[in-house]
């Protein structure tokens, strides 16, 4: 049995967390000049990634964590082509 509570509360929570977005979006706006991303931090979400895709393949047999290690490793060459403007 559904409540007749859920949706609104779901559709509060849903504006709240859009409204919280958006407000720290605006506040880190910069006028000027482009964001260079940290290449390193791709390359570290990309051994993980990769390696908890590739474990789990293996043990659910599931290939949508075959997904996830393809992700991962796509993450890895990412940061692998950028290791000259890495972030230490």
């Amino acid at each position: 049995m559904i409540t007749p509570y859920i949706f609104p509360s779901l559709l509060a929570i849903g504006m709240l967390l859009l409204a919280i977005f958006i407000f720290i979006a605006s506040k880190n706006h910069k006028v000027s000049g482009t964001i260079e991303p940290n290449y390193m931090a791709f390359f570290i979400l990309g051994i993980c990634l990769f390696a908890v895709g590739i474990i789990l393949w293996y043990v659910m047999n599931n290939l949508a964590f075959l997904g996830i290690a393809v992700l991962g490793f796509v993450n890895l060459i990412i940061s692998l082509a950028h290791t000259d403007t890495w972030k230490a």
